[in-house]
């Protein structure tokens, strides 16, 4: 039987984190990347100072820590979270909710390197990140 939190399924293998933050919480597999101090940092940084609607974009969110934290600081916040992989996806639809304006897509394009020496992989990067902006 699966576990359930606040009506979300915990699948087995997934670990269950209070965000410490309006009862937020996030699904992750441990054996895979979790999220740390620097999408907390990077949460507050996004938010200071700003107040009203923004809009913005996580590319690779993984399973989505970075909307939550942000769209949990900012009322008006609204976010699109884009994950390549399929399960750090289903995690991120099944976190949501809180009643957060959150839009997870699964993105249709591979690894982005925005900041690669290579010209060729930068100009590929750029070509992506067009598709993804036109596709939402």
């Amino acid at each position: 039987m699966t576990e359930r939190f606040r009506g979300v399924p915990v699948l087995p293998g997934e670990r269950l984190d209070d965000l410490q933050r309006g009862g937020m919480f996030l699904l992750q597999r441990p054996e895979a990347f979790c999220f740390g101090t620097d999408s907390v940092l990077l949460a507050a940084f996004a938010a200071q100072g700003r107040v009203g609607l923004i809009r913005a974009a996580d590319l690779g969110s993984g399973s989505g820590v970075l909307p939550l934290l942000v769209c949990g600081r900012l009322a008006g916040a609204r976010f699109d979270a884009v994950e390549l992989d399929a399960a750090e996806t289903d995690r991120a639809v099944r976190e949501k909710t809180a009643g957060l304006a959150c839009r997870v897509l699964h993105g249709p394009f591979n690894e982005l390197f925005p900041c690669a020496i290579d010209p060729k992989a930068r100009e590929l990067a750029r070509l992506r990140y067009r598709q993804a902006v036109a596709a939402a």
